[in-house]
């Protein structure tokens, strides 16, 4: 469970069905610890720590709000123990436990490629003097063989950021442009959340939260697009 500050209440939502609940309680994702990572990156917060929320991957696609949420706590020092939230499945909108298993994660540096599977919509990736590249099927085939599977096969890994991924159809970022606003440039994958242990993601996949880079720049994490991407 989060380690939220004792003056902040756990996330959350809409109106639950179950006799003696109101709401649904947010899926609790994962945590990072900013300051203990500032030394690898520098466009995540310099200190504090991020908290990463879900309502239920079921509202990821044809709902009307953003199912995703994450709270950014400045000062380490107010964090309290998670040990304290206890919520049972019916609390959910749908888990079948009292919450994901939780385990702690070693930080590391990792190059990440882009996926040239789908170029044919994710043009913007090969431009200006490039394009003539996307002419060139075998070339897009080549560059996958020779440079984007080694890439991002050298490092095994259930969790990232500020990183690429997998899908077969718009990138994240191309899909947090055309929902929201800006150009693809203009968003970046805070973090990918693998299929790993409890947590599954429908088909084997990965869901992405991708925030915009002037957001991020004013510490402003009330606009993050959640997409899931699977095989």
């Amino acid at each position: 469970m989060p380690d939220l500050p004792e003056n902040v209440p756990y996330p959350r939502f809409g109106e639950n069905w179950r006799e003696g609940k109101s709401d649904y309680t947010y899926e609790f994702i994962g945590q990072i610890n900013c300051t203990e990572i500032a030394h690898l990156q520098d466009y995540l917060p310099r200190t504090g720590t991020l908290f990463f929320f879900l309502e239920t991957m079921h509202n990821i696609y044809g709902g009307t709000n953003n199912p995703g949420k994450i709270i950014y706590v400045e000062d380490n020092t107010r964090l309290a123990s998670g040990k304290r939230f206890q919520f049972t499945e019916e609390d959910y909108f749908e888990m079948w436990d009292s919450g994901y298993l939780g385990y702690k994660v070693k930080a590391a540096k990792m190059n990440s490629a882009p996926s040239f599977y789908a170029t044919y919509v994710n043009k913007y990736l090969i431009k200006d003097d490039s394009e003539v590249l996307l002419e060139d099927e075998k070339l897009l085939d080549e560059l996958y063989d020779t440079f984007e599977s080694p890439l991002n096969d050298k490092t095994q890994y259930e969790y990232m950021v500020n990183a690429h991924g997998f899908t077969q159809h718009e990138i994240p970022e191309l899909q947090a442009s055309l929902s929201k606003k800006g150009n693809p440039e203009d968003w970046m994958t805070l973090s990918v959340v693998t299929s790993a242990g409890d947590m599954q993601w429908s088909d084997a996949g990965d869901i992405f939260y991708v925030i915009h880079k002037s957001d991020l720049a004013k510490l402003d994490f009330s606009n993050v697009f959640v997409t899931l991407e699977s095989s």
